[in-house]
């Protein structure tokens, strides 16, 4: 699945299976964006044309990013405004993915099951177009990194907004841009966020039938 500009945004992407994606190249995963044109629209506000556009959202979706896919969900290249929650999101190298330019992505919600990282922003943000990490299980495949992003030694107030995700590693640690988790606390984000051992695959399908009601 590509989006391959924002054009006026609105898009809901919803109850879908997707697997065996991208099996020439692990450069992106099941869903792909990338938002490398502004667009004159009035479908924010029907009385102004402008290139503000509405959210999208990818939500209630089972991904299987398998073939070494990068994410399941790959927000490339100055992609904007997305909301993604309620998925369950296997394997992949990476959880939220932002760069180039992007902005006002959100993840909440999400079970990242086997991920490299759970999140790693590298695009520069601006108050107010800020990126969220929020309510999320994450399940590390080996690595005890949870999250980095760009300008962690900038100012606080355009880091991503990132709180009570749950975090599981194979030795009950993680570090967010090389600090561990409870070290990077102390400077009051992330606040809410734990980390504990890796659950058995039981738990880990419980959790999604849970999520999707079955």
């Amino acid at each position: 699945m590509n989006y391959n500009d924002g054009f006026g945004g609105g898009d809901i992407l919803d109850g879908n299976l997707i697997f065996n994606t991208c099996r020439e190249s692990s450069d992106h995963g099941p869903f792909n964006s990338w938002d490398r044109q502004p667009y004159f629209t009035n479908v924010v506000d029907e009385s102004i044309y402008s290139t503000d556009m509405l959210w999208r959202e990818i939500r209630n979706n089972f991904f299987i990013a398998n073939y070494q896919s990068q994410e399941s969900v790959d927000n490339d290249d100055g992609s904007a405004y997305f909301e993604t929650h309620h998925n369950f999101l296997a394997y992949s190298g990476n959880g939220l993915k932002n760069d180039y330019g992007g902005h006002d992505n959100v993840h909440h919600d999400n079970i990242y099951a086997y991920t490299g990282k759970c999140m790693g922003d590298g695009a520069t943000q601006l108050v107010g177009h800020l990126d969220f990490f929020h309510d999320n299980h994450c399940v590390l495949d080996g690595s005890s990194q949870y999250a980095d992003f760009e300008g962690a030694t900038g100012p606080t107030d355009v880091w991503p907004v990132m709180f009570n995700n749950s975090v599981f590693s194979p030795d009950g640690t993680t570090t967010v841009n090389g600090i561990d988790l409870v070290e990077f606390q102390k400077s009051g984000h992330d606040l809410g966020t734990t980390v504990s051992t890796i659950p058995s695959d039981d738990v880990i399908i419980g959790w999604a039938r849970d999520l999707f009601g079955l």
